[in-house]
This record gives structure tokens, sequence and C-alpha cells, in this order.
């Protein structure tokens, strides 16, 4: 269950993830076998990257583990998730990050994991505006301007949000009413163009990356 669990992690398979962990962690608990506590920091991992707020730790079986010292930083970064704070993850990300990267799993989710986060919070941030510069974003997602448009334009593309990158003036407009052909048009290919522009940057700098 354990291995499998894995194995649905390498595929980003997150649900399925979750459910094998969680069997695992519930055959482990009942043996009393220490494995346990690896396989409850991997089912919350699971559950954060599945972009789900609901807290593992609600249930009895999961939550007389909550206050272990091994398991505090994985139920830190869990509330921050669910509360969308960016801010405290990365400083709870920052001061147990010897431990997260100690474990292969974990280690190779972190970020994968802050990605989630900043994409559910840039989403939730912006769900009140109907125009927002994205410079506003830069604090709340804690990147540089570069990053911000990238998940601007993933969240778009994936269609957490209905709304076009406006590229040229750097703005997120939100689409609550049906656009004219005309301005559907320009914005799409404003945001088409802003992707292929976001995909090139990053290609050169991993080209700049791997010859140095």
């Amino acid at each position: 269950m354990e291995c499998g669990g894995k194995m649905y992690m390498h595929l980003r398979d997150w649900p399925s993830a979750f459910r094998a962990f969680s069997e695992a962690f519930l055959h482990y608990n009942e043996f009393g076998d220490p494995r346990k506590t690896a396989c409850l920091k991997y089912l919350v991992f699971a559950r954060m990257l599945g972009g789900s707020t609901i807290d593992p730790f609600a249930r009895r079986e999961t939550k007389v583990y909550e206050d272990l010292p091994e398991i505090v930083p994985v139920a830190m970064l869990m509330r921050s998730f669910a509360a969308n704070d960016v801010r405290e993850f990365v400083e709870v990300m920052k001061l147990h990050r010897a431990s997260f990267e100690a474990d292969a799993v974990l280690k190779t989710c972190l970020d994968q994991v802050l990605e989630q986060l900043r994409l559910q919070a840039l989403v939730a941030y912006v769900e009140p505006y109907e125009r927002l510069y994205t410079q506003r974003l830069k604090e709340v997602l804690l990147v540089d301007a570069d990053e911000v448009e990238r998940l601007c334009v993933r969240a778009v593309v994936e269609g957490k949000v209905n709304a076009a990158l406006d590229d040229a003036e750097h703005v997120l407009v939100m689409q609550r009413e049906r656009l004219t052909e005309p301005e559907a048009e320009q914005l799409e290919a404003l945001t088409r163009w802003s992707t292929t522009l976001l995909e090139l940057s990053k290609d050169t700098r991993q080209r700049l990356e791997r010859s140095m």
C-alpha cells in the first residue's frame, strides 16, 4: 500500500496516492508499525497536492499524532495551506527544511506543494476584482513579476479563473460578463502571447543554467 502510494505520487495521481497512504497508515497504526509516522506525512502531502483543504488531522485516528514533534511541521504546513497563507507556509518550510529534505518523498514534493498553494492563493485573492495589476500579487505570492505572470497564465489556461492576462499592461482582466467578440479575441491573443513569452523565457533561463 505504501509502495503504491509512492508510485501514484510519482505519477502525480494525488487522489490515488492519498487513498493508498491512508490505507497504509491505518494498517500500520493497527499493528503498531513505526512506519505509520512517515505514511501520515505522505498522506498530508498527497492531500495538499490534490488541492484539498480538508484537514487530514480531523479524523480520530490521525488527530492523536498531530502534536508529535516529527508531525508538527507537517501539520503547520497543512494549516497554512488551508488558510492560503503563503508567507506562513514559506516560513515553516525554511524553519524545518532540513527535516523535510531528510525524507526523499517529502523533498521531491515540497516545492510542488508550494506551487499548488500559490496557485490556489492567487485564485482566492483575485476573485473579488474586475481588473488587478499583477504587481499586487507579488506580495501575496512572494514571487517576482515573471513568476506572478506565469502563475496567472497557468490559472487561466487551467480554467481556474475566468480571465485573461494583458501582458502589455501587466493586468489580469476578469471576464464576469460576456465580452464582445473582438474583445474576447484580443484578450485570448494577449494570453497566448504571454504564455509563449513566458515559456521562451523559462527555456532560455534553463539553457543558461546548463551552460554555466
